[in-house]
């Protein structure tokens, strides 16, 4: 019975350790891979196109839709995922006065866009992309910004 109670209890700490490395060399991995400029590019014009000059903001959709707006006039930024079984789609959905528009990380030009939001406006902060992409499959709907 003790020699059972032993290997029960030395199974347990076994898992609880791989466990444990596992996450530490995951979250590694993750942030070195946030952090630099390894990541797959995954823009393509096909799914649209998010693109600003001076301080509009123009996009157009995959039904060709367009959408103008300067930036100033961005009232709220909501930043979700979509769960397309195999990877997941972050998504921003922006609103204005007068329209919403969601656009998302396969548009030409999001990651671009989100690095001005971050960098000249403020409207986003830098972790964003950690608060909406993990836990992965998940919605994980978050207001990133808000207007005052």
């Amino acid at each position: 019975m003790v020699k059972f109670f032993l290997i029960s209890c030395s199974a347990i700490i076994v898992v609880f350790v791989a466990e444990r490395l596992i996450k530490i060399f995951l979250n590694r991995n993750i942030n070195k891979a946030i952090n630099s400029n390894e990541c797959v590019e995954l823009e393509n014009e096909k799914y649209g196109v998010v693109s600003t000059l001076n301080s509009t903001v123009n996009i157009t959709d995959l039904e060709k839709h367009n959408y103008h707006f300067n930036i100033n006039q961005i009232k709220k930024i909501t930043g979700f995922k979509k769960d397309l079984y195999t990877t997941d789609l972050i998504c921003f959905l922006i609103e204005t006065n007068d329209q919403h528009v969601i656009i998302h990380e396969e548009m030409k030009g999001f990651k671009s866009f989100t690095e001005l939001l971050i960098e000249k406006y403020q409207y986003l902060k830098p972790d964003w992309f950690t608060k909406i992409a993990f836990p992965a499959f998940e919605l994980n709907e978050h207001i990133l910004y808000a207007e005052q």
